[in-house]
């Protein structure tokens, strides 16, 4: 995964990522991430988990890491982050990258693709009325 990104960056890394495996992934954020890069995360290893957090590598590269459970943002928050989210989309600025699509027959295939870790972006469960 480190090598794809450096690819796709030419090498210059990312300034923003949001990480749903805190844990699992923060030695390759630390790789990837530019001086001054942010992780937001909003998950890691389990309810128990405590993620060894590496001070010294973070705070020489100026790394900000948010917290973001958005069951307690406020309802401003929250509309905020949909309207500067669906702007990022619209202006081109944010793409989602979708790594897979399944009908909701195939629900336990999409999360077995899920945890196989063999999917880059979302999974996406098409659900119809």
């Amino acid at each position: 995964m480190v090598g794809r990104i450096q690819e796709a960056t030419s090498g210059r890394g990312v300034d923003r990522i949001v990480e749903v495996a805190f844990e699992a992934n923060l030695e390759a954020n630390l790789i990837v991430l530019k001086v001054g890069g942010v992780i937001s995360t909003y998950a890691t290893g389990g309810a128990d988990a405590a993620p060894k957090i590496p001070f010294y590598q973070l705070a020489f590269l100026n790394i900000t890491v948010n917290f973001v459970f958005v069951y307690v943002l406020s309802d401003e928050a929250r509309a905020a982050a949909i309207h500067d989210i669906n702007a990022a989309i619209e202006a081109g600025a944010l793409r989602p990258f979708i790594g897979g699509r399944f009908a909701l027959s195939e629900l336990a295939v999409a999360h077995d693709t899920q945890e196989s870790g063999e999917v880059v972006g979302n999974i996406v469960i098409d659900v119809t009325a």
